[in-house]
């Protein structure tokens, strides 16, 4: 084709062309959605009611895409110039939402595209939330902090945006972001911002191909200050990445340090309430409710061909003082 595929695209190469409804195969009898490229009915089945309520977003989404494409400047690009420009000044209030982040307090010298900008708060939801987090508790870090993100994949290329941590609690020089379960071990050293290398802070990335609880129980590990679960579903144990949530949730006693826990609906979040007060005996919840710090606009879900927003609900734990 000459050109690289957007995700969408590439996502209806992944997917079969079948019924939403009843899944009919045979393309004589299938007809596409009027109203956007995704969705495909049979003559049986010509629309669906979940659908409907969907469609104008998942054409929006697949147009945001289109333009997005079409763009010269790059995400990973964007993000290293919004990052660069995150400063702290006593006379600027922190962020309060990643939309506040990137509209009001990262002010860039370049000029940022709106479809670029929106695009980058689906990485910036990962590190904000966690910011977050920190601010819910009033948790101020040391010269170091370790953080365990569990089941969550993170393409190496736009990864600075941990970077924005650095900026956000001056007080932190070494961060190391331990991610858990890829197919090697592998230890990334962030070529941080000019101002972050004069005040000799770091950024280092671990991937351990070792589980979570291995990991943890073996007497090598380095221990957490953070733990965090995003886009936790404890609706689905089968999935590979949800059992591996699971598996945290309740082995958690290991761990004396706070939890964050991030859901895509609040049906999910209620769930994850119920499982975290049975299984964590020894933790309390000191938040419960939506996150600001969720990305702004709503993502695809390509299994069901449905709308969801990530980390749109997010509970913060920390273990009860003994």
């Amino acid at each position: 084709m000459g050109r690289a595929l957007p995700q969408e695209e590439g996502a209806m190469f992944l997917s079969p062309r079948t019924c939403l409804v009843c899944h009919e195969a045979k393309q004589e009898n299938l007809k596409k959605c009027s109203g956007c490229p995704y969705a495909t009915f049979c003559s049986a089945h010509p629309s669906s009611c979940s659908h409907d309520q969907v469609c104008s977003m998942i054409n929006d989404k697949y147009e945001f895409q289109t333009r997005l494409s079409k763009l010269k400047l790059s995400t990973a690009a964007a993000i290293q110039a919004i990052v660069n420009s995150t400063t702290v000044h006593k006379s600027l209030k922190l962020p309060t939402s990643v939309a506040d982040y990137l509209y009001r307090y990262a002010q860039t010298p370049v000029t940022i595209p709106e479809d670029v900008k929106i695009h980058t708060s689906i990485y910036f939801t990962k590190s904000l939330t966690l910011f977050n987090a920190l601010q819910k508790l009033n948790y101020n870090p040391r010269l170091k902090m370790v953080v365990y993100i569990v089941a969550q994949f993170t393409p190496f290329h736009v990864s600075v945006y941990w970077e924005v941590l650095l900026h956000l609690l001056p007080k932190l020089i070494n961060l190391k972001i331990i991610l858990f379960e890829p197919p090697e071990d592998l230890k990334y050293t962030i070529n941080v911002c000019e101002k972050c290398r004069s005040k000799k802070k770091t950024l280092t990335l671990e991937f351990v191909s070792t589980s979570f609880v291995e990991y943890v129980k073996s007497k090598s590990h380095t221990k957490a200050d953070f733990v965090a679960l995003y886009n936790y579903d404890p609706l689905q144990e089968e999935n590979l990445f949800v059992n591996t949530s699971c598996k945290v949730v309740k082995n958690f006693d290991f761990i004396t340090c706070p939890l964050l826990l991030t859901t895509v609906t609040e049906k999910k979040a209620m769930a994850a309430s119920e499982r975290l007060r049975s299984n964590l005996k020894n933790c309390e919840i000191c938040y419960a409710g939506k996150n600001d710090f969720a990305p702004i606009k709503p993502e695809v879900d390509w299994e069901t061909e449905g709308i969801s927003i990530p980390n749109q609900f997010l509970m913060v734990m920390k273990p009860r003082e003994s």
